[in-house]
């Protein structure tokens, strides 16, 4: 995997929404996979590869 910061594109829901920002940054990740990933399997890997502590208070909020 290649990370790369680049610039916010222009077009971009954030740059059209907000006026004005205090501080803002966007990275490019690039994979060397065997095929494209769809959105859902991004969002699974980011929301379910949490450490064990966030895991801990995620379960305690929700008993909550």
């Amino acid at each position: 995997m290649i990370i790369t910061k680049v610039a916010i594109p222009p077009d971009t829901l954030i740059r059209t929404s907000f006026l004005k920002t205090d501080y803002e940054d966007a990275f490019l990740a690039e994979f060397a996979l065997a095929r494209p990933l769809t959105v859902e399997e991004v969002l699974k890997a980011f929301f379910l590869s949490a450490p064990a502590w966030v895991k801990f208070l995620f379960r305690m909020r929700n008993a909550l």
